[in-house]
């Protein structure tokens, strides 16, 4: 079995918002010496697609990733903690929506086979369209399976998918490749530690380059960003009421609710 995992290189969400500027001219915002990891999402389809290879060591695990050259770092990052392969296709630049990468991953996709199973994370982990994979398995026929969180080769041929919702779960069966899966977290899909010795390993391996001129090109995008804008900033105020017990208190809350107007 052959799996493609895709990942992005993404600005940290753990960044602060007084960190970003917004640049209305590019209509999208900037973060001056940021630093940048590979989504939290993507993270969780990879880790998935490792633990299909744990239990079967014929398993092949691409990387695949669509943007600057420095998104080689995630690339390695895949590697040292299980990935065989990994593959770049360098972004020019420009504004992209969803539809537009997922044209230019089907094509990279199809170069590779197409895999069996190609997973993605959930959301982008930036612009959080969740459309990609479903995009992406339209132009390649495949069947998709939504807020997936672990997946079982059968013997008898096809997958098992089990999926999180919100309120149940669900086991789904696919009798035939290929398979796209949008992955979410799950306690089971943390992406494990790379060993030392991995890191030092995964930087000497090869990392295949290519332009989206070798795949065929890519779609147009189908979004047009209007403007992008800051959000106001508001002074907020913190007030502790006081009282003798918690009655007291809550005559005090309710007065001054009463007195602001807010109830």
């Amino acid at each position: 079995m052959h799996i493609a995992v895709f990942v992005q290189r993404i600005l940290d969400p753990e960044l602060t918002a007084s960190r970003f500027r917004i640049d209305p001219e590019a209509g999208d915002a900037r973060v001056p010496d940021a630093p940048y990891v590979m989504g939290p999402y993507d993270e969780n389809a990879l880790e998935t697609a490792l633990k299909v290879k744990d239990q079967d060591a014929s398993v092949r695990v691409t990387a695949v990733s669509y943007g600057p050259p420095e998104a080689e770092e995630i690339l390695r990052k895949a590697l040292s903690t299980g990935a065989d392969d990994a593959v770049l296709v360098l972004d020019e630049g420009g504004r992209h929506d969803a539809f537009q990468v997922a044209s230019v991953l089907a094509a990279a996709a199809r170069r590779l086979g197409p895999p069996d199973l190609l997973l993605f994370g959930l959301q982008s982990g930036d612009w959080d369209s969740g459309q990609t994979a479903f995009a992406a398995a339209e132009l390649l026929d495949a069947a998709a399976v939504s807020y997936a969180s672990a997946v079982e080769p059968l013997a008898e041929g096809g997958v098992r998918v089990h999926r999180v919702l919100e309120d149940a779960s669900e086991e789904v069966f696919l009798p035939r490749p290929p398979v796209v899966l949008s992955v979410t977290n799950d306690g089971r899909n943390a992406l494990r530690m790379a060993k030392v010795k991995d890191i030092l390993m995964a930087k000497r391996k090869p990392v295949e380059r290519l332009t989206v001129a070798d795949l065929g090109g890519a779609a147009a995008p189908r979004v047009h960003v209007a403007a992008v804008a800051a959000p106001e900033v508001r002074r907020a105020e913190c007030t502790f009421i006081e009282g003798e017990d918690g009655a007291a208190k809550g005559r005090a809350l309710a007065e001054r609710l009463l007195a602001e107007h807010l109830v």
